[in-house]
């Protein structure tokens, strides 16, 4: 048991998703995407990250337990975990945003977030971008369990320990995912899509409907497929700037922190009623 018990600790270490590790692994996927040669380079990548999850191999029971901010690479990691247990804080969000930089999930998410929940609640998730509280994400089925902040260790320890048998989808879900559905599914997808977005001007969305309608038959397959999706569209213009709008955005908030600065003058300037100049 002993031995289980840290094997398995690995893996609740490995998926203590909090906001400065959420960061780190942010910052890396972003600045990373600057020195890619190519599309193939960028997809090597992305593939051999997702086979860096080796404990979503573990034969032993693994954990992610989850705190503050979890979005994308982050939940991406939690996902590859056999269980998820987070803190049902309200400051505890979950997502997967990446559509809202010009991709979508590249390590493993797209697959295991639609295992997970299945493909109405998954590609809503990650085609809006949005966010979820910890308790609306269990609602879902994207995380096990909600427990308050004191009792997240020892939640994560009796799952190790008395690992529970893990849900399955009901078979209504499941068949949403058989290839005769899909192609009907997906053009309910890109008809919502089309609404809001052109293809031509915002390749995410579409991208990632794709990627499922033509690959989810086959799981190895599609991670496959999700590298090489991902790598196409980061090496694409419409990430690349998106991306450089983030971080020109998070330069900004850093400019603005300015301790004890009393403004003298407040001037507005536009073209409304209250920007009239």
């Amino acid at each position: 048991m002993s031995d289980t018990f840290e094997l398995a600790t690995l893996g609740v270490r490995a998926g203590q998703v909090r906001t400065q590790f959420n960061e780190h692994a942010e910052a890396l996927f972003l600045t990373s995407s600057f020195v890619f040669d190519s599309a193939a380079q960028a997809a090597a990548r992305f593939s051999g990250a997702e086979e860096g999850f080796v404990y979503s191999r573990f034969s032993n029971p693994t954990v992610a337990m989850l705190h503050g901010f979890t979005l994308g690479g982050g939940l991406e990691l939690a996902l590859a975990c056999r269980y998820r247990v987070a803190d049902d804080d309200p400051d505890t969000k979950l997502g997967l945003p990446e559509v809202k930089l010009g991709i979508h999930p590249g390590f493993g998410g797209t697959v295991r977030c639609l295992e997970r929940v299945g493909p109405l609640k998954g590609m809503d998730l990650m085609l809006t971008g949005r966010n979820l509280s910890a308790r609306a994400a269990k609602k879902i089925g994207l995380v096990d369990y909600t427990v308050p902040r004191r009792h997240l260790h020892e939640a994560a320890r009796q799952a190790i320990l008395n690992p529970p048998a893990q849900k399955s989808l009901p078979f209504w879900i499941k068949l949403l995912n058989n290839s005769n559905v899909r192609p009907w599914l997906a053009k309910l997808f890109i008809k919502k899509i089309s609404q809001r977005v052109r293809r031509a001007h915002y390749p995410a969305p579409y991208a990632l409907i794709d990627l499922w309608e033509h690959h989810a038959n086959d799981r190895n397959q599609m991670l496959r497929e999700e590298a090489t999706s991902v790598a196409r569209l980061l090496t694409g213009k419409t990430a690349q700037n998106l991306i450089r709008v983030f971080m020109l955005q998070e330069q900004l908030k850093t400019l603005g922190r300015l301790d004890g600065y009393q403004p003298k003058h407040v001037h507005v300037v536009g073209g409304g009623i209250m920007g009239g100049d």
